[in-house]
């Protein structure tokens, strides 16, 4: 099976997290709009959060959760359950994600409610929308839910990545020889008892292992 990684700015990150965090915050994120999503059929609705090293986002987090957020700078946080994609096309007269930002009775139906709401709970601005979306003729509302956030941030090469993903990736779920339940030891040595791999140091790892 495969996860995915997605990077997120960090402000995003901070809206995301708040709630669970158990902060006072008005807005809540949950919703990450995008403009691809995920399609293989062996994603396991898995997604890990990598928070991106953006100052200027860093900005707008209020300052007495700055020293807490900049941990994160550079990290993979956490991860969540994307357990729906919603769809948010383009309407209207002007092609445009306009109608995102209008209540249900000023539509005068309620065809486009999965739209406005994926909308509202993306926390992201109008402009910053239609200029997001200029190219695109739909955009994808991805669903944020069991939010699971590390007790220590991870770094990216624990994933096998030497750079973050420009939007996200899939990622093979890897399980490291140090915690195999294929791991032996003899004498002072680890090793494979399957033998897939020889001698083998803690963060080794192979496409044939299975957790303890």
């Amino acid at each position: 099976m495969k996860s995915v990684m997605i990077s997120i700015k960090h402000y995003w990150v901070f809206l995301i997290i708040a709630k669970t965090m158990g902060w006072n915050i008005s807005k809540e994120k949950t919703i990450e709009v995008r403009k691809t999503c995920p399609q293989d059929d062996e994603w396991n609705k898995v997604v890990k959060i990598y928070c991106t090293k953006d100052k200027k986002s860093f900005n707008f987090i209020p300052k007495e959760y700055q020293p807490f957020m900049e941990k994160f700078l550079g990290k993979v946080i956490g991860e969540f359950v994307c357990d729906r994609i919603d769809i948010i096309r383009k309407r209207g007269i002007d092609d445009n994600f306009d109608y995102c930002y209008l209540s249900l009775d000023e539509w005068g139906n309620d065809d486009i409610e999965p739209e406005i709401t994926a909308v509202k709970n993306s926390c992201v601005l109008r402009d910053d929308l239609n200029d997001y979306g200029k190219n695109s003729r739909m955009l994808y509302g991805w669903h944020i839910s069991n939010l699971k956030i590390y007790d220590e941030p991870k770094k990216l090469n624990k994933f096998g990545f030497s750079r973050p993903p420009q939007s996200w990736c899939y990622v093979e779920d890897i399980v490291y020889c140090k915690d195999c339940k294929h791991l032996m030891f003899s004498d002072c040595y680890a090793e494979c008892e399957k033998a897939y791999k020889g001698i083998v140091a803690p963060y080794d790892y192979c496409n044939k292992g299975e957790l303890k």
